[in-house]
């Protein structure tokens, strides 16, 4: 049993420190049920989930030539060329590659929340993007883990989103001036 852990660890590149590390949690165990295929599902908010999460989604970048950025269920692929032929064939390529991943291991990308975003200076150079024969729409903008991002990479909205953040909390604290003594509002 734990030859057969070690070789999983090994194949989805865990450091030795990390196989050392988890191999004594299942050394203890003197016999090996037998496979049993259930329709369970693990909690949300459970310690186990995310980890089996990663071990489900660890070989979606098998095969993928783009950059893949992956933070919970958020997929991101990132290619730069200087031939937007050349960018447009690598993209239809991974996402080809991903649409056969995805029913392999029955996993649902949905192309409607799907969006693209082209950093370029000469905008009109690049071509649609299909996934699961639905053209892929443009956006200007995307929000990437709660952060604006802009095909001009100016922070602009950025700023402007944390501006009317602090001022709404400022505005908030100074509701407290006639309330709360001075040295208490110092603390705040």
């Amino acid at each position: 049993m734990t030859d057969l852990l070690a070789a999983i660890f090994v194949a989805f590149n865990y450091e030795k420190s990390s196989i050392l590390l988890s191999l004594p949690l299942f050394s203890s165990r003197s016999s090996v049920s037998d496979l049993k295929y259930t329709n369970c599902v693990v909690l949300q908010g459970s310690v186990l989930g995310p980890l089996l999460f990663l071990v489900y989604v660890n070989d979606i970048a098998t095969n993928i030539k783009a950059s893949i950025s992956l933070f919970a269920d958020f997929t991101t692929l990132f290619y730069s060329d200087k031939c937007p032929v050349h960018v447009h064939s690598v993209l239809t390529q991974d996402l080809c590659t991903l649409h056969n991943w995805s029913e392999l291991w029955n996993v649902t990308f949905n192309p409607q929340k799907t969006a693209v975003m082209t950093i370029t200076k000469h905008r009109n150079d690049h071509f649609p993007l299909l996934f699961k024969n639905t053209n892929l729409s443009e956006t200007d903008a995307h929000m990437h883990l709660r952060l604006p991002c802009h095909h001009s990479l100016s922070w602009h909205t950025h700023i402007i989103n944390l501006h009317q953040k602090v001022t709404t909390r400022i505005n908030h604290l100074r509701s407290f001036v006639n309330l709360v003594p001075g040295h208490a509002l110092l603390t705040i």
